[in-house]
């Protein structure tokens, strides 16, 4: 049986654990449960961020079978306590669930996955079934992207959606509000090879050309202390006002602490790659300090919307949910409100209906009125820049205490 396939393949107790309402009596309940799925990853790398996410919309599902369901219809959730978020994220196993959830043909939409490197092998999968899968976190571009249309919208249908900006609209965002608040007349960008990484810093040189800043160049750096340190005395030779570095903390910390050495007081920045404790704890202060960071998220309280989210999360949870347990509670309300829509108007609950209805829906969520573009990207792509500054003596790894925000980037 395809049901017996899907539980042994993933080792999932999801059918008997994580649906909120019992199985439907049909003799007491007329109408059919709608079922979706989850899939994000709750432990590993990046599990406490993640764990956020998935019960951001655990909570959207539970308010909304609380409230008596979609137009009379409980919600059932196929819910995976897994998988483990993985570095790598285990590519063969994403695309073996992928499969999986095909194959529960009740399945209406799939909220996840919480990796790009976990969702670039499912988005394939999922598109030739036209199952729409709506991510709070994957922010690859080429996800979305028209020149990977073929890898990863075989169908030339747009099944994948997500609750994140495009990695490059960190630089863009960055450059934009360095232009507007800080006025830098130079600009030097650096790399860890990555293709995140590179693909930031060059995002990062086009906007501020773009904006009047003299690029003075551009250098991969390696992942050494000694590597950082003759990049950091080459740099104080050219002085350049700004410096970017696109990629992860590996080269960038030793990076951080090179370039306080030499440019103490030069404008200095990156994308979510430094977005982590290893910041405070590694690179300590004050050469952590004055660093701009920008994320691809919006900030979970500048929107009066969230409100009533952050107050629903504090009681089911009993902590203050952070951004990812916003945008996965908006993915899930995405999903939530498309199938509304289609009830309401008389439609038939296919995987192709819901699919077109996200693609077309503009709803009120936690973080105010959104809806896709033509390549499921938000049509305001957020952007939140964050400056370092020292965190209290109670709490030295703390990111969320250290980062002061600053505002969205102009524009966003």
């Amino acid at each position: 049986m395809r049901l017996n396939r899907l539980a042994t393949l993933l080792c999932l107790p999801w059918l008997a654990a994580a649906a909120p309402h019992k199985p439907a009596n049909p003799a007491t309940t007329p109408v059919p449960p709608v079922a979706l799925a989850i899939d994000i990853a709750t432990s590993g790398a990046g599990g406490d961020e993640n764990s956020r996410a998935r019960n951001g919309a655990l909570l959207a599902i539970a308010e909304a079978n609380d409230a008596g369901g979609l137009g009379g219809h409980p919600i059932t959730l196929l819910d995976t306590p897994g998988p483990t978020g993985t570095t790598p994220p285990d590519q063969a196993d994403a695309a073996n669930r992928a499969r999986a959830l095909v194959d529960q043909k009740t399945v209406l939409a799939v909220i996840g996955p919480d990796q790009s490197d976990r969702a670039r092998p499912m988005l394939p999968i999922l598109n030739e079934a036209d199952l729409a899968m709506v991510s709070p976190a994957a922010s690859d571009p080429s996800l979305t992207s028209v020149r990977d249309a073929e890898t990863y919208r075989p169908t030339g249908r747009l099944t994948f959606f997500r609750l994140v900006a495009p990695d490059g609209f960190q630089a863009i965002g960055l450059a934009d509000f360095w232009a507007e608040r800080r006025h830098p007349q130079s600009a030097y960008t650096v790399d860890d090879g990555s293709a995140y990484g590179v693909s930031l810093a060059s995002k990062f040189r086009q906007r501020a050309a773009q904006l009047g800043m003299k690029i003075l160049g551009h250098e991969t750096v390696g992942l050494t202390d000694a590597a950082s340190a003759a990049l950091a005395a080459r740099l104080q030779t050219l002085a350049p006002d700004a410096i970017f570095y696109g990629g992860t903390d590996a080269a960038g910390l030793p990076l951080m602490r090179a370039l306080y050495a030499t440019l103490p007081n030069a404008l200095k920045g990156a994308g979510d790659g430094l977005y982590g404790p290893e910041v405070l704890t590694s690179v300590g202060f004050p050469a952590a300090a004055g660093w701009f960071i920008a994320t691809s998220t919006p900030r979970l309280a500048a929107s009066p919307a969230s409100t009533p989210f952050i107050a629903a999360y504090q009681r089911k949870y009993g902590v203050m949910p952070d951004e990812y347990a916003m945008t996965g509670y908006d993915a899930a309300e995405m999903v939530l409100a498309a199938i509304k829509t289609i009830l309401a108007t008389g439609g038939n609950l296919t995987r192709e209906s819901v699919r077109k209805t996200l693609a077309a829906e503009t709803v009120e969520t936690a973080q105010g009125v959104i809806g896709f573009d033509p390549n499921g990207d938000l049509r305001v792509k957020p952007v939140s820049i964050f400056q370092i500054h020292p965190p209290p003596p109670t709490a030295p790894d703390d990111m969320d205490t250290a980062l002061t925000y600053l505002g969205p980037a102009p524009s966003h």
